[in-house]
């Protein structure tokens, strides 16, 4: 990124901020029911980056606010994994063993996820119930001490005015906000996909509900949002001309967490972020000399204590780079 900042679109096309960006536009799931190569989420850099435009009321990042990146790319990740979350959920009842006495011949599959996809109310409040995760999950990405900071309250207001301005059924999200609610949801969207089941001569006598199969809770049991690796996350660049590098970072620890950046600069060196403050400075490996006077975080001894922690991947990570 340029040390004045990046735009983040043509400014003599830029228009102001309406907050209009739809999570759905800039990303989207594709269910494993419907493709088993391109399966998962899809996160567009257009998308991202007008996310990001929505947030900051303007078209123009400066370096102090490439968090804000990340924090639209959480918002997107969590909108589109919910719709994963669902589509487990269903294709767990059609596993021919779950539906038992209701099935008079064990060994018939009921497909129950490629009718429900079409069956609009679901649609509607699985959009809502999205859009409440990310309300209600997006601070567990963040430390405690930066969430209480001015900048990340102001952010963490600004996505709700975003998805309030979204149209409906996004919108509809604070209705199902809190814990309850949102449980209720998740037991209705497994009721639609049960309506989904024909009467017919070796079926159902009669259509049944979620709950007289299993508990709601059953249905998305050990969906986390941490530790949801299994579904792949795919990033489409449609912006060649706009350069974002997403670092996958290492454990969070000592209050510190740290990225080696791909196609980065000489000489060799690491990024540590301090969790309290979300200031950055860059260190030289492996003799972690810090390469910024200012800020003054994370302090040079704390670095030391990560490293020695976790050199050995640390060290296994800059080696492979191609430092530039």
């Amino acid at each position: 990124m340029p040390s004045d900042g990046m735009a983040l679109s043509d400014a003599k096309h830029a228009q102001p901020s309406v907050a209009l960006t739809s999570f759905d536009a800039a990303a989207c799931y594709v269910p494993f029911h419907f493709s088993t190569r391109h399966w998962g989420i899809h996160v567009w850099k257009s998308g991202l980056l007008s996310l990001v435009s929505d947030l900051i009321g303007h078209t123009r990042l400066t370096v102090g606010q490439t968090w804000i990146v990340g924090f639209a790319w959480q918002v997107l990740f969590l909108h589109e994994l919910f719709h994963h979350w669902v589509e487990v959920g269903v294709a767990r009842a059609q596993a021919p063993h779950v539906l038992g006495d209701w099935k008079f011949f064990d060994s018939i599959f009921c497909a129950l996820y490629p009718p429900y996809v079409h069956d609009r109310p679901s649609s509607a409040l699985e959009e809502a119930l999205a859009n409440a995760l990310v309300a209600n999950q997006i601070d567990r990405f963040y430390h405690p001490s930066f969430r209480s900071t001015a900048e990340y309250r102001h952010l963490r207001t600004r996505i709700l005015r975003v998805m309030d301005a979204q149209p409906w059924p996004y919108c509809d999200y604070v209705k199902v906000l809190s814990r309850t609610h949102h449980a209720e949801g998740l037991a209705h969207l497994m009721d639609r996909a049960f309506i989904q089941l024909q009467l017919n001569k070796t079926g159902f006598p009669r259509r049944p509900s979620s709950s007289e199969i299993m508990p709601p809770d059953i249905w998305f049991t050990g969906q986390r949002v941490h530790g949801s690796g299994t579904c792949p996350v795919y990033f489409i660049d449609d912006m060649p001309a706009f350069p974002l590098v997403f670092s996958r970072p290492f454990p969070k620890w000592n209050g510190l967490e740290v990225l080696v950046h791909p196609n980065d600069h000489k000489p060799p060196h690491i990024h540590a972020i301090h969790l309290g403050t979300r200031e950055e400075r860059r260190f030289t490996w492996d003799d972690l000399r810090p390469l910024d006077a200012e800020p003054r975080r994370p302090v040079q001894r704390d670095v030391h204590r990560y490293c020695d922690h976790f050199r050995r991947r640390i060290d296994k990570r800059v080696k492979s780079m191609p430092w530039a």
